[in-house]
């Protein structure tokens, strides 16, 4: 029995074009925006292509309907924007992939079949291609924006639907540092920015970008800067260039 694709997407030639490259394995249902996606929600649907601009909406409205009826429906997200923006609303809000327009249909047919096959670690990352880095440095803006928060490589290798290994060796590739550096540099970075206030003490600071202890901050900063927090704060002249030990933060 073949499994059934939702297609939202306004333009019409570009849902031929895939309809025509999909109907052969799948049953392909259209829709042209966010109301239209909604109304066919009731039919058995076992992933969804939705582009990113819609005449009444954009793929997060539509992701947002499906979530409420099929919280565990696979979503691809189709994008002319390559914003590293976009890529961290696609991962909050839930979206299982997101492909870069110009579609490469072949590309597209092999992420929709890894999907639907539950192949979502080496087999998905090694056919990334293109979008690798974009989802890479979606991941690095996910993090700049979210430090404070508890991030674990389990949880950004989920994220991406990557093996945590193979997340853990792109990610190496990519940045020249391990998820666990690249995060301290990021927390260092912004309590450095929080020790011009004089008001705040360093313990408070630590805790505040994400640190479980003070002893760690101050470990993590002088690596970088070459002075303690107390000393970068009496006198940030004296501190090295950002980055001058950054290889160091293991």
């Amino acid at each position: 029995m073949k499994r059934s694709v939702l297609i939202v997407e306004d333009d019409a030639s570009v849902r031929d074009i895939l309809r025509s490259a999909l109907e052969r394995e799948y049953n392909v249902l259209e829709a042209s925006g966010c109301s239209e996606a909604a109304s066919l929600l009731g039919n058995p649907i076992d992933i969804a292509l939705i582009d990113y601009i819609l005449p009444d909406g954009n793929a997060f409205d539509v992701l947002k309907a499906i979530r409420k009826v099929k919280p565990e429906l696979p979503i691809i997200v189709m994008t002319a924007y390559s914003t590293e923006g976009l890529v961290i609303r696609a991962l909050r809000a839930g979206a299982t992939e997101y492909v870069k327009k110009p579609l490469v249909l072949a590309h597209l047919r092999k992420m929709i079949s890894n999907i639907l096959e539950g192949k979502k670690e080496d087999e998905l990352a090694e056919n990334l291609g293109y979008g690798e880095d974009f989802i890479l440095d979606g991941i690095a803006a996910f993090m700049e924006d979210n430090y404070s928060d508890d991030i674990t490589l389990d949880q950004l290798a989920e994220k991406v639907c990557m093996n945590k290994y193979k997340f853990s060796k792109v990610f190496n590739e990519r940045f020249g540092q391990n998820i666990r550096a690249y995060l301290a540099r990021i927390r260092v970075k912004k309590g450095a920015e929080l020790l011009k206030n004089r008001d705040l003490r360093i313990a408070d600071i630590a805790f505040s970008v994400g640190f479980g202890s003070v002893e760690h901050f101050i470990r993590s900063f002088e690596k970088i800067y070459g002075v303690t927090p107390k000393e970068y704060r009496i006198n940030p002249t004296k501190a090295c260039q950002e980055g001058c030990h950054l290889w160091d933060l293991d």
